[in-house]
């Protein structure tokens, strides 16, 4: 259950990742092998968390803000191809 802690990060997720399902394989070929291991359980909010984690140590010189803003963009995005149903409910 979240929220979900690593290091001095934490994440709490009251939302459904619109076509999760779908896009769960991509999240987890674009995150750095530590966080895509760190997994554990099947939940969108597992794999959300994870995938900024990762995002964020790729892009660990942008402003957090930036780096949020890409990867809920690319999520959502992700979810729209699939799905006509909105990405964040």
């Amino acid at each position: 259950t979240h929220p979900f802690v690593h290091g001095s990060w934490m994440l709490a997720h009251n939302g459904t990742v619109g076509a999760f399902e779908a896009i769960r394989g991509r999240l987890l070929e674009t995150m750095a092998p530590a966080p895509r291991a760190a997994i554990r359980g099947d939940t969108d909010s597992k794999h959300l968390f994870q995938f900024l984690l990762s995002l964020r140590e790729r892009e660990a010189g942008a402003p957090l803000v930036e780096v949020l803003d890409l990867g809920l963009q690319r999520i959502s995005d992700w979810s729209a191809r699939r799905t006509r149903t909105p990405s964040w409910l």
